[in-house]
């Protein structure tokens, strides 16, 4: 097993495991390492802090019960 850093922290790497990267303009030949792209706005996962909604109980009309029998 072996291991490389991404921009995360480590990528540890066993068996059949690959990181592509892949950019726009870069030619045929070209096999310098242009490093870790950004990611666009808003697709960055990041821990939800606000309020958390209210599960849905048995009384709720959104909610079905299934029985099943055997």
């Amino acid at each position: 097993m072996t291991a490389g850093t991404g921009p995360y922290g480590p990528l540890e790497m066993c068996g059949m495991f690959s990181v592509v990267k892949v950019r726009e303009g870069i030619g045929r030949d070209d096999y310098a390492d242009w490093g870790w792209s950004q990611n666009p706005p808003g697709t960055k996962a990041c821990e939800w802090t606000g309020e958390l909604p209210e599960p849905a109980g048995t009384d709720n009309s959104a909610t079905q019960i299934t029985v099943l029998k055997s």
